[in-house]
């Protein structure tokens, strides 16, 4: 008798989940953090800037995301010479990340939605527009320090984010942890990357 009555009442919250009014669209628009992304050829320093994201809902549960996000910070690259020199090379990189996939609401009651998903792409990196500082006691050939990179790699996020609902389709996307993983140096690296912002919710269905 529980049983069924578990089903039944499991049935019944599905239906009203299904039935319930839900904005279609969000857009998203905030400040981005990442700590010490690894990429191909080089390891960052901790990047800043910003996203923005675009949510279609298929249901009040299920909708689909497509993520953009754009960051700075320093590159760091150690290097030896012929001679034997040690250098290390640090100038400003800039990285994009371009990332879809489904995001599912697992939790809603009053003002706060707590959503969790899962993000395919890639990240676009590269430190062609910053000047180089080289750290070494030793004079180094002006090919080891104006040497640079452009680089694109797979990158996947995993994670969720927690708004707040503000007034009308507005919210505060009060916090938004990811474990975003890329290839880099022929070997996949965990980052962790967290963003905050506003969003707003239109189209209600």
């Amino acid at each position: 008798m529980k049983n069924i009555a578990g089903v039944i009442l499991l049935l019944g919250c599905a239906r009203f989940a299904v039935g319930q009014e839900f904005s279609r669209f969000h857009i998203f628009g905030g400040y981005s953090y990442a700590d010490r992304v690894q990429l191909p050829l080089a390891a960052t320093s901790s990047t800043n800037g910003w996203e923005a994201a675009f949510k279609y809902n298929l249901t009040s549960r299920l909708g689909f995301v497509a993520a953009v996000d754009g960051r700075t910070g320093t590159d760091f690259r150690g290097t030896q010479l012929a001679d034997g020199t040690s250098i290390i090379l640090a100038r400003q990189v800039s990285t994009y990340s371009f990332l879809f996939g489904p995001e599912v609401n697992v939790f809603h009651y009053r003002r706060v939605s707590v959503n969790l998903r899962e993000l395919f792409g890639f990240i676009h990196a590269d430190d062609t527009n910053g000047n180089v500082s080289v750290f070494s006691n030793n004079p180094v050939p002006s090919f080891v320090a104006t040497r640079e990179f452009v680089n694109n790699t797979f990158s996947m996020a995993t994670g969720g984010n927690v708004d707040f609902h503000l007034k009308g389709g507005l919210a505060w996307r009060i916090l938004q942890p990811e474990m975003q993983l890329t290839r880099g140096n022929a070997q996949y690296q965990p980052n962790f990357r967290v963003a905050t912002g506003l969003v707003y919710n239109f189209g209600r269905r």
